[in-house]
């Protein structure tokens, strides 16, 4: 059955979220501590704020899967793969011979990543019908733009100082 076919790929991408959500806060976190430890001249108060958006989207996950009859504790294919991805990001992170520039740029490749999946979860989403789910996931896609707009900012700041250094 294609419609049946149609929401094990959805449900996986939900799981993939949910994970990739989960691991966002913390590769945050990390860099939290890397910028209190070299100064980059990245405004704190602004890199705080960006990961206080993240626990409402993983909030908005397990409920939206619940509500589709899945299970939100089911570890699924993609959802494995968004944790090993995770893993790598977090390693670029949390080494300590890790630049800041270096430091961000794997936050860039997590905020993009980021983009692109509510970006599928949206387009399977309302292929399934779910009008209400769109509009959830709208939201988070948006406050994930931002996310991204701040995160290349900040790289870019990097990329400049470091290049004024040399």
């Amino acid at each position: 059955d294609p419609q049946e076919g149609a929401m094990a790929v959805l449900m996986d991408k939900l799981g993939e979220r949910l994970a990739f959500e989960r691991s966002g806060t913390r590769l945050y976190d990390a860099l939290l501590v890397k910028c209190e430890t070299l100064d980059g001249g990245i405004p704190m108060k602004a890199l705080q704020h960006t990961p206080d958006e993240e626990p409402p989207h993983f909030a908005l996950l397990g409920p939206a899967i619940q509500s589709l009859g899945g299970d939100p504790t089911q570890q699924t294919p993609c959802a494995n793969v968004s944790g090993v991805e995770g893993m790598g990001l977090m390693q670029v992170l949390t080494d300590p011979k890790t630049t800041l520039g270096q430091a961000l740029h794997a936050i860039l490749v997590a905020e993009m990543t980021d983009n692109a999946g509510w970006e599928e979860l949206i387009m399977l989403t309302e292929q399934a019908g779910n009008d209400d789910l769109v509009k959830r996931f709208a939201k988070a896609r948006d406050e994930e733009l931002e996310h991204l707009e701040k995160v290349q900012a900040w790289y870019k700041q990097a990329t400049m100082k470091q290049m004024q250094e040399t």
